[in-house]
Parts: C-alpha cells; structure tokens; sequence
C-alpha cells in the first residue's frame, strides 16, 4: 500500500506533520483485528523509512473465491481501514489537495498467497 498523491518522499518526513507512522500503523491494525474476531487478520510485513509504502498480510479463515477476492480485499481497504487511518492518525495530512478531495488514501495492489 503506498499514498495517494503524496505530500512526503519517504515515511521519516511524516513527523512534520506529527504522524508516527509506525505507532499508526500498529493501532489501525491492532483495532481492525480485534474487531474482525478471527476471521480477518491484518500483519505489518514490510515498512521502510527511506519509502513511501508497506507491505501487509491479509489471511482469513475461509477460503474466498477468486472471484471475490478482490471485492473483499477493495472493501476491507476502503472500507474499514481506511477511515482510521485518515481520520483517526490524522494521515489525510500526508496526502495533497487530489487526495483530500477526492478522499483517497491509498493506492494497493495485491496478490495470493497460499498455503
């Protein structure tokens, strides 16, 4: 996941406008997995200062058909996270005036993995 129409070059200069980003991230998760009980899991794979993305794992306990897998991932995207990511760590920030109006956050992309 990266930012849409992003204000900063790289996760460090989030602290201008007193975003931790990792703190954000952590909380957001933390919260999106407490209220999934067990049937969506979110992880924190990758997050490095000198970008402007991070890797998360999605997993859930049912198998999710194709077809429907990008419906969901969509969904659970922007619907569930990202409002506390914008609203509540106050990301909306990081992000420009095509952003704002727009109210986009994140750009993602993702791919299956299975066990």
């Amino acid at each position: 996941m990266s930012l849409y129409d992003s204000r900063i070059s790289n996760w460090e200069e989030a602290i201008k406008y007193e975003v931790d980003i990792e703190k954000s991230i952590e909380k957001v998760l933390e919260e999106f997995n407490h209220t999934q009980k067990g049937v969506y899991h979110l992880q924190l794979l990758e997050l490095e200062e000198d970008k402007t993305y991070f890797v998360l794992s999605l997993s859930c306990k049912t198998k999710i058909e194709s077809q429907k897998a990008n419906d969901n991932i969509s969904y659970i995207i922007n619907n569930i996270i990202t409002n506390p990511f914008y609203v509540g760590e106050s990301w909306f920030l990081l992000i420009g005036d095509k952003g704002r109006i727009i109210r986009k956050l994140f750009c993602f992309s993702f791919k299956e993995y299975a066990v």
